[in-house]
């Protein structure tokens, strides 16, 4: 009862010391050099030598907007995945690497794992095995969730015969494209609401999209600002349900999209140079909330997790006047 009690303990001091920290958890080698989620591959090349290889994990896509890489290293045992030159997720399978503040890796035992981290959510990696007819299971994967700017995932891939680890990898959960203001706070789809308000305080107004449906259980609500407004589901069903951001509008070149310096202010040759070999629709459509008819250019992209659409709004002159971010699935 009492080791029960010190595990308990030692789990919520772990998940309250993670959860609210602005350090990403980390990956060391045996020279003591850590690696992170968004450093520069150049902070990985600096003690693991140059990338000896390059792939281009969306090759002849035209349903993306940026490149995302696939890159392994001299030293074994560790890959990374990136979008420009930000670390999107890294994959370790050798032992000379340790998840620093947990002192975990590869070849612990599952039981071990769980001792530090707690329950996890389970899931399962299989293959279909065309000679016996039937599927494989290949791992367990557990997987742990943090909170820093940007959510990411913590997964241990466990060898179901001998509960061993043979795998981990560290994931961001969104920020496939962010949004940055003049104060350098960052926007992006699946964002937790209050993180939002955090930064932009009490909305003006806010609005149930869904009033009329009568449900008391879930609520589509609208969040305006004065430059900017976002949307968000809000369930009442699910225990322990984070409201997350589904859309975003940005009226004020005040906002600016990472990685691409586009905005407000952008004539719209501008951005379909930025984005040239991305596939787009272009409409003129009558907005019934602002009562007037909109030249739109819409690119919906493939994400890192799931799909997404960037949209840019035009005056008569060509010029953006406003842009949104919203998630390809809804309800």
């Amino acid at each position: 009862m009492k080791r029960k009690l010190l595990n308990f303990l030692l789990f919520i001091f772990l998940g309250c010391q993670f959860a609210f920290s602005k350090e990403y958890l980390s990956v060391k080698d045996n020279s003591g050099a850590q690696y992170m989620l968004e450093m520069s591959v150049q902070d990985f090349e600096e003690n693991l030598g140059q990338v000896i290889s390059k792939i281009d994990v969306w090759k002849d896509d035209s349903f993306t907007i940026q490149p995302y890489y696939m890159s392994e290293f001299p030293v074994k045992g560790i890959e990374i995945k990136y979008l420009h030159d930000r670390v999107c997720e890294i994959s370790v399978s050798k032992s000379n690497f340790i998840i620093d503040e947990l002192n975990i890796t590869v070849g612990v035992k599952e039981e071990n794992i769980k001792k530090v981290l707690g329950e996890g959510r389970y899931s399962l990696d299989s293959k279909y095995d065309n000679e016996k007819g039937k599927f494989i299971i290949r791992s367990r994967i557990i997987t742990y969730y943090f909170e820093n700017d940007i959510e990411y995932s913590l997964s241990f891939f466990i060898d179901p015969e001998t509960s061993i680890c043979s795998s981990f990898k560290m994931s961001l959960l969104d920020g496939d494209i962010k949004v940055s203001d003049l104060e350098g706070n960052l926007y992006y789809l699946g964002m937790p609401v209050e993180r939002v308000f955090e930064i932009k305080g009490k909305p003006k107004s806010k609005n149930d999209l869904w009033e009329k449906r009568n449900n008391p259980l879930k609520a589509y609500y609208s969040c305006e600002y004065e430059k900017f407004s976002f949307l968000y589901f809000e369930d009442n069903e699910q225990e322990n349900f984070t409201n997350r951001v589904e859309e975003m509008i940005f009226n004020s070149d005040e906002y600016s999209l990472i990685d691409f310096n586009i905005g407000c202010g952008n004539s719209i040759g501008q951005i379909r140079e930025r984005f040239k070999g991305t596939l787009y629709e272009e409409k003129f459509e009558f907005n019934e909330i602002r009562q007037e008819k909109e030249h739109r250019l819409e690119y919906h992209c493939r994400g890192i997790n799931e799909g997404y659409t960037l949209g840019f709004v035009f005056d008569k002159d060509g010029v953006c006047t406003y842009f949104w971010l919203s998630k390809n699935s809804s309800e």
